[in-house]
């Protein structure tokens, strides 16, 4: 399959990603204490994060610099960052180049403006 159609794919994706949260929200108001606690935390860290990753590996696929797309953030070492970066490089190979090296989009991902 192309790249095209890859990042068709992806781009897919970040839609889907982009209309959970909305549902999500919905669901929240059903609910309440531990459910819509745990509704909130899925919302907040899991799609969140997939949501940027995907954004992320779109632009690396399209060869475009990190500093476009996130230009004011200054550190990409925390926790949430580390996880957003595997799964950054999880689709990279999925949907790009299989063969592509970690370390290349680990240092694209790390440029800081």
């Amino acid at each position: 399959m192309s790249i095209k159609m890859n990042l068709v794919k992806l781009k897919i994706k970040a839609k889907h990603l982009a209309t959970e949260p909305a549902i999500i929200r919905h669901e929240e108001r059903k609910v309440s204490g531990r459910d819509k606690w745990d509704l909130q935390q899925h919302r907040k860290w899991d799609v969140r994060n997939e949501a940027r990753a995907t954004q992320l590996a779109i632009a690396f696929i399209k060869g475009k610099d990190i500093k476009r797309i996130e230009p004011m953030l200054r550190d990409r070492n925390d926790y949430r960052h580390t996880l957003v970066l595997r799964r950054v490089i999880s689709m990279v190979k999925k949907y790009g180049d299989r063969n592509i090296a970690d370390s290349v989009v680990s240092d694209w991902f790390h440029k800081i403006p």
